[in-house]
């Protein structure tokens, strides 16, 4: 008897725990969930976001104002161009702006630390890039520039564009922004 007691006991303290884990799961669990809409979102944003960067990676015309909406807004270190016109502007005359930033070799620029985060028509993506150059192909590639991208998104008929971003170094910082570079709070 002592025995079917303790059985019973048992099996009520297992009813009793999963019934607290059953309830205490879709809480837990929701907080995780992700839709197919909200994936396919990410995955597009990811896509822009490592389209955006391979252009850096060229060092061709590659139409970086397109990734932004008309009045999106773009600052570097402190240098600000708002518009599609001012960021094509920044671009075209960037060589001109910081001409110590020409490496012989190739440059690579690495994503790290993606974070992604959807909400309807709007995204928020943070982002570590780290510029590598490779000056020849008997030398062992070195760090250039390091730094953080925080980049606000809308989705704008079916597509996402960039409306602000503020791309701040952390280590390597070009001649040019000497005077415009700030630190951040909490950066």
């Amino acid at each position: 008897m002592k025995i079917q007691a303790a059985k019973s006991a048992v099996k009520a303290a297992l009813f009793a725990a999963s019934v607290c884990v059953a309830a205490a799961q879709p809480a837990f669990a929701q907080d995780w969930v992700t839709t197919k809409d909200e994936l396919l979102d990410r995955i597009q944003i990811e896509d822009i976001m490592l389209g955006y960067y391979a252009g850096l990676d060229s060092g061709g015309e590659h139409g970086f104002a397109d990734y932004f909406t008309r009045d999106g807004v773009m600052e570097v270190n402190g240098k600000v161009a708002t518009g599609r016109d001012a960021i094509k502007a920044f671009y075209d005359n960037y060589s001109t702006m910081s001409p110590g930033e020409a490496l012989p070799g190739k440059l690579h620029v690495l994503l790290n630390n993606l974070r992604i985060d959807v909400n309807g028509d709007r995204a928020t993506v943070h982002l570590v890039w780290t510029e590598v150059n490779s000056d020849s192909i008997k030398l062992a590639p070195r760090i250039v520039e390091q730094g953080t991208d925080d980049t606000d998104m809308k989705k704008v008929d079916g597509r996402w564009l960039i409306t602000k971003r503020i791309i701040l170094n952390s280590g390597g910082l070009p001649d040019a922004y000497d005077e415009s570079f700030r630190e951040r709070s909490g950066e």
